[in-house]
């Protein structure tokens, strides 16, 4: 018998600060090159340019330049028909998220700059939980006649973060010309927890009880390492900017995977009513995270008072592989269902990308001495691999859509310091969004860990970037 209702979903209630998952876009870092949405590749004429292009360093003439820019965030999500027909996901949150600490050092050289920054790319919450108690059509009639009396519950939570320090050094070849280098240094660590509880009461003369239990836990570290290659052209009105980004080199890791199942009573095509339970947990696991290799570009024209600038960043894509994975051992303790299944086989993190090309257009007009607008559009698409959702294994994925942003802002200058403050506006959907965890026209035997359901997910963003700059003396 066909269960036509879902009956859970795992993305109520969440909070999310900051940063979708799937996303290398959604961060600008810097108070100016943040409401320019990136389009500094060409470049900028404070310290992001560090992260950005570090060739452009060499065209930087202030001793030390330090920035501390926070962007505060209200996040919102709808995912339709989440718990049945008209039923819709729907959650909000508020964050704050510091996008970048960074200045100069002093080298005592006209033409060689070291700079350094602390930027925070990801940082990404959920908490999720729903709960359903009542009466499905889930058995046949020949063995329980007519509805069940059914209670579950599911809880999914996630919090993923990264930070990264760049250290860059560039020199400036001749009038025009600038080269540089940055060591990208970046720590990413997961905490990862989803559980499904089902429990059900045949309509049988003995009211036989049908219970599973569904448990995953994972945590884990990783740092890895990066270098950045660029070239900066700056001449009259115009300049230009390229960068080659490596692709990581995993550098340390370690992590725990561990997982519960267990069934009582629950029916299986093959072996009819059948219990067992299966559990393994395994630490000090080695971690390895992937990046990918990326290119990015652009080019900005200055006329009267205003800037235009273009860039754009071209990720390349990333095999699936494993980020983390448990050891050879066994799984199931105790019945048959799965007993050739290993902990190796059903306790892995799996990663993946495919590849994108994000855009930003930036604007910049100066009102007069003290005030500067700005004004960009950008894209930002997720480089989520939909292969890897339908791997065994553990999902820790949750975004999915192409977010788009709009950003504008001013910027007042007084003496050799300026405070910066903007409007981020971001907007994306997907209509086909996949999420496990659902049991939407699934078999009884599906109850143990769910079923993928497509659906339609809506994203909406408001945020304020305040910021402030300091500037010091000039290069001596």
């Amino acid at each position: 018998m066909r269960f036509n209702y879902l009956l859970f979903f795992f993305l109520s209630m969440p909070f999310l600060a900051g940063a979708q998952d799937t996303h290398y876009w959604t961060q600008q870092y810097g108070t100016r090159s943040a409401l320019m949405g990136g389009a500094v590749v060409a470049g900028a004429p404070d310290n992001s340019t560090v992260y950005y292009n570090p060739g452009g360093l060499g065209f930087i003439d202030e001793t030390t330049l330090s920035v501390n820019a926070n962007l505060y965030r209200i996040e919102n999500i709808q995912i339709e028909n989440a718990i049945g027909q008209r039923a819709d996901f729907r959650s909000s949150s508020f964050g704050s998220v510091p996008i970048l600490v960074g200045g100069m050092f002093n080298v005592k050289s006209q033409d060689w700059k070291v700079g350094y920054s602390l930027i925070a790319p990801v940082d990404f919450r959920f908490q999720g939980n729903a709960r359903v108690d009542g009466d499905f059509l889930l058995v046949d009639d020949s063995e329980s006649p007519g509805r069940e009396a059914v209670v579950g519950e599911a809880d999914k939570t996630s919090e993923l973060s990264e930070v990264t320090a760049a250290i860059g050094v560039g020199r400036r070849l001749n009038e025009y010309w600038s080269v540089g280098l940055t060591s990208l240094f970046n720590l990413r660590s997961l905490e990862y927890q989803r559980q499904l509880l089902v429990h059900m009461i045949l309509n049988d003369a003995p009211q036989t009880p049908v219970n599973t239990t569904f448990l995953q836990y994972a945590k884990y570290f990783n740092v890895r390492y990066a270098a950045k290659v660029g070239v900066s052209y700056q001449r009259n009105q115009w300049a230009a900017g390229l960068t080659l980004t490596s692709p990581s080199l995993n550098v340390m890791g370690s992590g725990t995977l561990s997982s519960d199942i267990t069934v009582q009573n629950l029916r299986l095509e093959e072996t009819g009513r059948v219990d067992g339970f299966a559990n393994d947990r395994q630490e000090k696991l080695k971690t390895n995270v992937k990046s990918p290799f990326t290119i990015a570009g652009g080019v900005q024209y200055r006329f009267a008072r205003s800037l235009l600038a273009f860039s754009a960043q071209y990720f390349g894509s990333v095999d699936p592989y494993a980020i983390i994975q448990a050891e050879e051992a066994a799984f199931v303790r105790y019945g048959e269902v799965g007993s050739n299944l290993g902990s190796q086989d059903l306790l892995i993190i799996r990663g993946g990308a495919r590849s994108v090309l994000n855009a930003v257009l930036g604007y910049e007009r100066n009102l007069n001495e003290q005030l500067t607008m700005n004004l960009s559009f950008r894209n930002d698409m997720s480089y989520l691999e939909p292969s890897l959702v339908e791997e065994r294994g553990f999902t820790t994925n949750i975004s999915s859509w192409d977010i788009y942003h709009l950003t504008g802002g001013v910027t007042i200058h007084r003496n050799r310091s300026s405070m910066s403050l903007g409007l981020l506006l971001s907007n994306g959907s997907n209509g086909e969004h996949t999420e496990t965890g659902s049991i939407n026209n699934a078999n009884e035997a599906d109850l143990i860990r769910g079923v993928t359901k497509i659906t339609r997910a809506r994203y909406t963003s408001v945020g304020l970037l305040l910021g402030f700059t300091f500037n010091f003396k000039k290069f001596e």
